[in-house]
């Protein structure tokens, strides 16, 4: 339903008008879509790049809280995010944390989806998004952090969840968002109105201009250069040069051999008390690790 109210406009692929979105609740009989302002913000399901126009993310309302059903303490029943199916692919293919733009444009370029056919040309704003990550990582895009995850929103909008930033929403079921504030996650009636009732704001096409920094404001207007990393990896370390790179994997094997020898000599203790207490009084006896 979502998907057939898509927003026509610029930059809005995977995203519905809230006035269209109010709409559908009050005239054409699809009641669930009744989610207040206020809530849908706290869901991370609205967007607010043009104040003039409020539209509401459809990947991140359909697999917000609002939307599983049966739940108690223990469980919810969600929808399945359709985005893990297309992660999954690339990281099978890939198979490393992290790829070169090209790998990834030529994967992703190939990859269908429920709602995108696969072996499609993308666009060249976006082409460009995924080499301003690469950029921001010297040349490699990690696959797991928020700027690859914001790529692949764009890429397949209406299967991937839009990232916010850590702590910039706060996903609620209905029922804790009104017991914490004691208010109703449901527009009224007249706030609905409110909405439908605004004009529809002028929307160049893209195709209007050749710039391609406005294209790209146009296109992914929520777009931030803010990461965020599942694992911190310091890249110069990773680059052992000369004498430090020869001798690395004799290091790694000293290592690896004085965690051998700590955890025996701790199994021994606990197995012998007299050989511990015979160990114990080597005082002379040092070990490094």
């Amino acid at each position: 339903m979502l998907v057939d109210m898509e927003d026509p406009g610029t930059g809005g692929a995977g995203r519905v008008r809230l006035a269209d979105f109010y709409d559908a609740s009050l005239n054409r009989g699809k009641w669930q879509f009744i989610e207040s302002v206020e809530y849908l913000r706290e869901l991370g399901a609205l967007d607010e790049s043009n104040p003039d126009n409020l539209r509401v993310i459809i990947a991140n309302y359909v697999n917000g809280p609002s939307n599983c059903v049966a739940s108690s303490s223990y469980y919810s029943v969600c929808c399945v995010n359709e985005c893990d199916e297309l992660l999954g692919h690339l990281e099978t293919k890939i198979a490393a944390p992290d790829a070169t733009p090209e790998q990834i444009l030529a994967l992703a370029a190939a990859l269908p989806s429920s709602t995108v056919q696969g072996n499609r040309v993308l666009p060249s704003w976006l082409t460009q998004r995924l080499q301003e990550v690469a950029q921001h990582h010297d040349g490699l895009v990690p696959l797991h952090g928020r700027l690859f995850g914001q790529w692949m929103h764009y890429a397949f909008p209406r299967e991937c969840p839009f990232p916010h930033v850590l702590g910039a929403t706060r996903p609620q079921t209905a029922e804790a968002w009104m017991q914490e504030g004691n208010r109703d996650f449901a527009a009224n009636q007249t706030e609905m109105k409110n909405y439908i009732a605004m004009p529809v704001p002028h929307q160049r096409r893209a195709t209007e201009t050749g710039a391609l920094d406005e294209v790209l404001t146009m296109e992914s207007a929520m777009w931030t250069m803010e990461e965020e990393l599942v694992v911190f990896r310091d890249a110069p370390a990773l680059e052992l040069q000369g004498f430090g790179a020869s001798m690395a994997p004799w290091i790694r094997g000293l290592m690896f051999m004085g965690a051998i020898v700590s955890a025996s000599l701790a199994l021994v203790r606990s197995v012998d008390p007299k050989l511990a207490g015979a160990l114990a009084s080597q005082t002379n006896q040092k070990y490094s690790v």
